[in-house]
């Protein structure tokens, strides 16, 4: 058990399973309004995409372990990564799932669809913000580590 509750085995252990279910699940296209332009994406390639980024964090992990500073933020990063993207995928197969039920000539129709852009907004912000902290988790280990030889 201690072998998965390191970064990089987890991540690879997450990523297999992502590869494996995208071979299972049906294809469900998902739609992303941004800035009145709808893009279409297919769920089984981004699911996809996503494994091969989590592989790309395990190569990171594995062979940066020695200059890493903080095994809690490593843990923030993945976790956090990996909930925003569920979260987004989530969401928006619910609003996919959820146009069907709502009146588009209705008032409230639009102020439906713009929580969700708000809301995948800030999902999409909050992926990306979390993307930083391996980076600082790597320049604080690079630092720690020169003030150490000095």
């Amino acid at each position: 058990m201690k072998i998965i509750f390191k970064t990089y085995n987890f991540l690879v252990l997450v990523a297999t399973i992502l590869l494996a279910a995208s071979l299972l699940l049906p294809a469900v296209n998902l739609a992303f309004n941004i800035h009145d332009s709808y893009y279409m994406i297919d769920n089984i390639p981004l699911i996809r995409w996503f494994a091969i980024f989590l592989f790309v964090f395990t190569l990171f992990y594995k062979f940066l372990k020695s200059f890493i500073a903080s095994n809690t933020l490593s843990w923030a990063h993945i976790l956090l990564s990996i909930l925003f993207f569920f979260l987004a995928c989530y969401s928006t197969y619910n609003f996919n799932r959820s146009l069907t039920l709502v009146e588009f000539t209705s008032a409230d129709s639009t102020d439906y669809s713009q929580g969700f852009k708000n809301s995948t907004a800030a999902m999409l912000l909050g992926f990306l913000v979390v993307q930083l902290l391996p980076i600082i988790n790597l320049i604080i280990g690079l630092m720690r580590r020169k003030h150490a030889v000095t």
